[in-house]
């Protein structure tokens, strides 16, 4: 081999090698980059999911604390009131009946005065006119006489009218008597026919009265059960979307936990592999050097086998 052909055999080795390093180098720079790029970009990605689900993350967090505290209130209605009662049963106003009937003043009859009896007085007078004129026509007006004429007539006609007298005065005095009692029923009959009035106006008011009192007492009862079933859907309510939210935050949370873990083995991984490409690209360098130094010691040996049987002409 001559010296030209061995100098040629060496630049090519060594060019060679130092373009195939130079080859690999840069390949394996490429991918180191392409890798780290790659890695940017799940973090951006990362960053980018936790920052849509924080929001959501966030909600469950202040539901969490709300529902942590959550106590549910106790039912405070209305309480039940008409016309100034509480009370659910109606209580019946005590009928007040008038007082007891009292008859009008005792019957009194009166007394028997057959000397002022009308009829007596009036035939009386007259005889004793008649008497009185006869005896002075006769001149004896004052005589003892015309006196005993008046006394005999007096008694005559008192014996003669006494019976006629009492049996009037009874008739007056029972016929008083009836209308006494014809006038006392009527006022008995008038206060009893009053107090049935009263009694039955009443017991019509107490019927109305109790009836107002239930119906009022029902419409209550519904409004107070309608106004509990609110209340208590209200708090089931409150207590769902509290859970609701801290479930969607709970989601929201795991979410970004599974973005992390996947997104930290996806950049172990490219950093993995930029490691790999980078030692790939030094291997490749060495095996270039190597294979140059190889060839070189081959052109080398060759050289020399060819000194040896020329004689060391070159």
């Amino acid at each position: 081999m001559s010296v030209w052909a061995a100098g040629a055999a060496v630049v090519g080795a060594v060019g060679g090698a130092a373009l195939s390093a130079r080859a690999s180098k840069k390949a394996a720079k490429q991918q180191a980059e392409s890798t780290d790029r790659a890695s940017e970009i799940q973090k951006e990605m990362y960053d980018q999911t936790r920052s849509d689900l924080d929001p959501y993350r966030q909600a469950g967090t202040n539901a969490l604390g709300q529902l942590t505290g959550f106590n549910p209130q106790n039912y405070e209605g209305n309480p039940f009131s008409f016309n100034g009662s509480s009370n659910p049963a109606y209580s019946s106003q005590q009928f007040v009946a008038a007082d007891p009937y009292q008859a009008k003043e005792p019957y009194e009859a009166q007394q028997f005065k057959f000397e002022e009896s009308p009829s007596y007085q009036f035939r009386k007078q007259q005889g004793m006119d008649g008497i009185q004129s006869q005896a002075a026509a006769g001149g004896g007006l004052l005589s003892g006489a015309t006196l005993k004429a008046l006394n005999n007539y007096n008694s005559n006609l008192a014996s003669q009218e006494y019976d006629n007298a009492f049996n009037q005065y009874q008739t007056d005095e029972n016929r008083r008597f009836n209308q006494y009692q014809t006038d006392d029923a009527r006022l008995y009959g008038q206060y009893l026919n009053t107090e049935n009035q009263r009694f039955n106006q009443y017991f019509n008011q107490e019927q109305l009265n109790q009836t107002q009192h239930q119906q009022a007492f029902n419409n209550w009862q519904s409004q107070d059960n309608n106004a509990y079933n609110r209340f208590t859907t209200d708090q089931n309510n409150r207590y769902d979307r509290l859970m609701q939210l801290a479930n969607m935050g709970q989601s929201a949370a795991v979410q970004q936990g599974n973005a992390g873990i996947q997104t930290g083995q996806a950049v172990a991984n490219n950093t993995m592999a930029g490691a790999n490409a980078l030692a790939a690209g030094q291997v490749g360098q060495a095996n270039a050097w190597g294979n140059a130094i190889g060839q070189l010691g081959t052109v080398a040996a060759a050289y020399a086998n060819r000194n040896t049987k020329t004689g060391g002409t070159i």
